[in-house]
């Protein structure tokens, strides 16, 4: 029961991260000015261009796939496929909630900016929930 849980939620999160990614490609401004880090004098680090919005929709996508098929029963191979993607999930995520100790993550330096607040209250702690919860969603499928 818990497996379907986790899974069922990490797919959903995933997809809805996924599809805001999508809005954003629509949206002539691109996304939310506190969604982008930015230096103290407010200046975005960088300007996500559609094409790298898509990509990371896409792989907001792959994550949610993997969420989903971590609650099935498939052949050995897959089996193993969808954990190792699992795993690389949970990997990513950890390492975007460490951060990189300056702009984004639990121990950055910069904090008084808008992006900063929003990490701080949401971003980071989320990319932490997400990770555990595929490292749990891959533990409970093959050492659990």
């Amino acid at each position: 029961m818990a497996l379907e849980i986790i899974s069922w939620m990490l797919c959903s999160i995933f997809a809805a991260l996924s599809l805001l990614h999508l809005k954003w490609i629509r949206m002539p401004t691109g996304p939310a000015p506190s969604a982008i880090p930015t230096n103290t004098a407010g200046v975005p680090l960088f300007r996500p261009t559609p094409l790298a919005t898509f990509a990371v929709a896409c792989l907001l996508a792959i994550a949610s796939a993997l969420a989903f098929l971590g609650q099935k029963e498939l052949p050995a191979k897959f089996n193993s496929f969808v954990n190792m993607g699992n795993v690389t999930v949970a990997l990513v995520l950890f390492a975007r909630s460490i951060g990189d100790f300056k702009y984004f993550g639990f121990f950055r330096n910069i904090k008084n900016t808008k992006f900063a607040k929003k990490d701080s209250i949401l971003f980071t702690p989320l990319c932490l929930f997400l990770s555990l919860s595929a490292a749990l969603l891959a533990w409970f499928k093959f050492g659990g």
